[in-house]
């Protein structure tokens, strides 16, 4: 090769560098993206995956649970696993977090999506509650802004699995929520009184007598990941949203 081949031939390297370094979109392509770009994240689109009129409208509903409840000094009730994902959902509409709507979604859907609606409409229909979980609703001695603001149970569910399909199902949500449940059911168990029995850690639905108390709250931590955590995840960690 000739000194001027040589030197139109690097010549052409440096204007091919300098163009790579100018217009990285050049580069070759993986699954359909650059291949040094990260994965898009939710959060750095131009358009929040969220309309403003659902993230207002939660917030104030919220805004009147919290102060209602501190109204009545009731604001220890906020320990409640579905009061969490109430306010957890909240934090994920404003921050489009995926983590934590998968979070609060693992933590309601058999809680109140099932077990909470099916007391209610059973109990409202026959009187008769099978979960004992729904009678203050009932209840004329309980405040109706109370009992109204904890309709709540019923379309949180549908709004968190909403959030969800917007967002995409985090993986890592199964052990983050059975995390945070140990440590609102260890706080319930030193907070609570048997009239509030917070979370049922002292019996389900009424305080139990059969075994220890320490004994009992060990089990119930051991449900709620295995048996009301773990089947929702694995239906939703095969869902392709």
């Amino acid at each position: 090769m000739t000194a001027s081949s040589a030197r139109r031939t690097n010549g052409h390297r440096a204007r091919a560098a300098h163009r790579q370094e100018a217009f990285p979109h050049d580069r070759p392509l993986r699954h359909g993206r650059v291949a040094s770009e990260p994965a898009p994240d939710v959060r750095d689109h131009p358009r929040a995956p969220f309309p403003a009129w659902l993230r207002w409208a939660v917030t104030l509903f919220v805004a009147v649970f919290v102060a209602t409840h501190a109204s009545y000094g009731n604001l220890v009730n906020l320990l409640w696993l579905s009061d969490v994902a109430l306010l957890g959902a909240l934090f994920a509409l404003w921050r489009c977090d995926r983590l934590v709507a998968s979070m609060m979604l693992l933590g309601v859907v058999l809680l109140d999506g099932v077990a909470w609606t099916l007391d209610f409409l059973v109990g409202g229909l026959t009187g008769w509650h099978p979960l004992a979980a729904t009678r203050y609703m009932f209840d004329p001695n309980v405040p109706a802004l109370v009992r109204g603001l904890s309709l709540f149970h019923l379309w949180l569910p549908a709004l968190l699995l909403f959030m969800v399909r917007r967002l995409g199902y985090d993986r890592r949500a199964l052990a983050a929520q059975t995390a945070l449940t140990w440590t609102l059911l260890a706080l319930s168990f030193a907070a609570t009184t048997p009239g509030r029995n917070l979370n049922w850690v002292l019996g389900p639905g009424h305080v139990q007598t059969a075994v220890p108390a320490w004994l009992y709250l060990l089990a119930e931590m051991a449900v709620f990941p295995l048996v009301l955590y773990l089947p929702v995840h694995l239906v939703l960690r095969r869902q392709r949203w």
